[in-house]
């Protein structure tokens, strides 16, 4: 078999590498009939293809003449708390047959740049299909940091054993701000640990109560609010190809511990996809992190996984 020969990533190769990426977001959106079709067309992706080659060195695989995969990645001050570098879904790609051999070859070309200019953590997203790509990279040294799914908006039939069911409202604020405290000591506490800053707090609370294009679905025991789910447009903070006006995003949840397990958040998912297709919408996306284990059980029962986000911290200061 021919070898593999790594190039740098330009404009030549530009509108090759968005029809690699795709073509396998067609093969993904056949599995997942739910997201937008917007990415399949090349035209959506050059765009960012572009920008990303002007700003950041990238990196091409090709074999016989042929590009089979690529590699890109922002360049970040800082990324969870690092100096560090991520891949969009987008950003990278290999052909299916070749997956393994075009990301390690590409990572190890890659790696050496990124930890000479000093970014300490390598971050990328893949499409879920590809099982040889996450298998790659697991034995690069990844893990999962991030999760992104999407579902159609049917209901789920779930009930709550008797607690209120409403959207908040900006009477409901002190409530809310309790609620977004406990999922704040929730996301930086053993075993999620993740790098946070403050907690939203009153005024972005009250902004997004406000704006009718947000609905905070709660749960209510009485005069206490014990859960709620947030709703809105679709996030800036998960994977690009959720991005449609189509789409619309959870970006907060939280059930008190002593109100779980008693089919809360189910509840507050069903009404919330009940106002989002009263809203116009066509889809429902949510991102969370796998080690919220919690979490990850709830969402992977109602959603199915499109991107995976693999994270590597790698200690320059060794050796």
């Amino acid at each position: 078999m021919p070898p593999l020969e790594i190039l740098p990533l330009n404009g030549g190769f530009l509108s090759d590498a968005a029809a690699l990426v795709c073509g396998r977001y067609a093969a993904l959106r056949r599995a997942t009939p739910q997201l937008p079709p917007r990415y399949e067309r090349p035209a959506e992706l050059l765009p960012r293809l572009r920008d990303m080659a002007r700003r950041a060195p990238g990196a091409v695989a090709m074999r016989d003449g042929r590009l089979v995969g690529f590699l890109a990645a922002y360049l970040l001050d800082s990324f969870r708390g690092h100096p560090g570098v991520f891949s969009p879904e987008w950003a990278n790609g290999a052909e299916p047959s070749l997956s393994r051999p075009v990301y390690e070859a590409l990572y190890a070309h890659m790696a050496r740049q990124w930890a000479a200019a000093g970014y300490s953590l390598h971050g990328l997203s893949l499409f879920t299909d590809d099982m040889a790509a996450s298998e790659a990279w697991r034995w690069l040294g990844f893990g999962l940091g991030a999760a992104d799914g999407v579902r159609d908006l049917r209901p789920i039939g779930a009930s709550t054993l008797g607690l209120a069911i409403r959207r908040a409202g900006p009477a409901d604020l002190d409530q809310l701000d309790q609620l977004d405290e406990g999922l704040h000591r929730h996301l930086v506490a053993a075993p999620v640990f993740l790098p946070l800053g403050q907690p939203a707090g009153h005024d972005e609370l009250a902004a997004d109560l406000a704006d009718p294009a947000y609905a905070f679905w709660t749960a209510w025991d009485g005069d206490r609010a014990v859960a709620f789910i947030k709703f809105g447009p679709a996030s800036e903070n998960a994977c690009a190809v959720i991005h449609d006006s189509g789409t619309t995003s959870i970006t907060g949840a939280f059930t008190r511990p002593e109100a779980r397990g008693q089919g809360v958040a189910a509840a507050l998912l069903d009404r919330g996809l009940a106002w989002a297709r009263e809203a116009g919408y066509a889809r429902c996306a949510v991102d969370f992190e796998p080690m919220n284990t919690p979490a990850a059980r709830f969402w992977t029962a109602h959603f199915r996984l499109v991107c995976l986000s693999h994270l590597r911290y790698i200690d320059l200061q060794a050796g």
